[in-house]
């Protein structure tokens, strides 16, 4: 009976820790999204950036799925528009490509909402 009972409690455990170890790595995954935003000064890195952070709310209705970005630059001075092209290379498996441009695209969503969201590791 002890032995039931150890071994109950083991599994109880360590299916906490694996919940708890999901959460705690998708905050962790989102601060270093929000870090590698914040640390870059050229507008293309940025964007790409948010881009990708955006994917983590949902997938593009499309693919490939070009739309404006529109960033200030590194001083705040002046607004840049980039164009950001999401591809879908495979299930869940992703390229973003930015570029500057003056091109008149549609604005890019704030998140994508028409599936569930990606989980990058």
């Amino acid at each position: 009976m002890a032995l039931v009972m150890v071994v109950v409690f083991t599994f109880v455990s360590l299916m906490t820790m694996s919940a708890t170890y999901e959460a705690i790595h998708q905050a962790y995954v989102l601060e270093k999204s929000a870090d590698r935003i914040d640390a870059g000064t050229d507008g293309t890195e940025r964007a790409i950036g948010i881009a990708v952070a955006r994917l983590q709310s949902g997938i593009p209705e499309t693919s490939p799925y070009t739309c404006i970005m529109r960033l200030r630059n590194s001083d705040g001075s002046s607004i840049e528009d980039f164009k950001v092209t999401h591809t879908e290379l495979s299930q869940g498996a992703w390229t973003v490509y930015a570029e500057p441009t003056t091109d008149d695209l549609i604005r890019c969503p704030t998140d994508f909402t028409t599936e569930c969201p990606l989980v990058i590791p």
